[in-house]
């Protein structure tokens, strides 16, 4: 058994599912939504569930709005976990989706989701930018970041360990905004959470270009944006540990 928690419009929903054998994303969107369905007493339907469209936009955000456990991976080892991923992406095919008029593949990526640490995403191999950075947010936020390069880019892995996720989340605010404080930065994260959302509550993804404009950035640097935002509003940080192509290559440099 499977679980998917969906975060929408600022309230979570927690759904037990059968996870497909071919879990492809129409696959998983069709099983949520009629796990949603049973849980709300519907168990027969004329075509599609009626929160399979919204519950398939969710998951094409990237894991932003719908997480998904599955509680059969709890005594796989980390090989195990690679091997499982390289079947996966051996066995997926492709499917068409109508909307977009072409076909999409599910790539599937070994990733490793804590609150324990922070980590800072660097897109780019610019060093000066990273050494601006480093040199920057070290005293900010009283820690040593470990310096991880990957083929495209480099991970800043603090060394700093929060005994919660306020503590963390509030570091992570800092990183966005240098200046913010503990007794402020709770009405700074429920604005964060409105960026995303007009005036009439209808979803409006923002853009990182909009997000540098707006007050809630004074970040200092080139780094990803949004990997910290999303750090933010998830409670949690995911990163990709398994490659994408064969040469990929990930080497811890200090």
């Amino acid at each position: 058994m499977a679980k998917a928690t969906i975060d929408f419009k600022g309230r979570k929903y927690t759904y037990n599912f059968i996870m497909p054998s071919n879990p492809t994303k129409h696959n998983i969107a069709l099983a949520i939504s009629i796990a949603k369905g049973k849980q709300e007493g519907i168990t027969k339907y004329t075509g599609m569930p009626k929160d399979y469209n919204l519950i398939i936009e969710l998951l094409n955000h990237n894991s932003r709005f719908v997480n998904l456990y599955g509680d059969h991976h709890s005594s796989l080892t980390m090989k195990n976990y690679f091997d499982d991923a390289t079947q996966r992406n051996n066995e997926e095919k492709p499917i068409w989706n109508e909307q977009t008029q072409r076909y999409e593949r599910l790539l599937w990526r070994v990733g490793l989701t804590q609150n324990k640490v922070l980590i800072i995403d660097i897109d780019g191999q610019n060093k000066e930018n990273l050494n601006k950075v480093k040199s920057f947010y070290e005293p900010l936020l009283n820690c040593k970041f470990t310096v991880v390069k990957s083929n495209k880019g480099y991970w800043l892995i603090s060394d700093k360990k929060y005994e919660s996720v306020d503590s963390w989340k509030l570091d992570h605010c800092k990183v966005l905004y240098p200046s913010i404080q503990h007794y402020n930065y709770n009405e700074y994260v429920k604005g964060l959470e409105l960026l995303d959302f007009d005036g009439k509550g209808n979803f409006k993804k923002i853009s990182v270009d909009d997000f540098k404009k707006s007050h809630y950035f004074k970040g200092v640097g080139d780094y990803d944006i949004m990997f910290t935002l999303l750090s933010i509003k998830r409670e949690r940080s995911t990163i990709r540990i398994s490659k994408k192509r064969k040469d990929d290559k990930i080497e811890v440099l200090t």
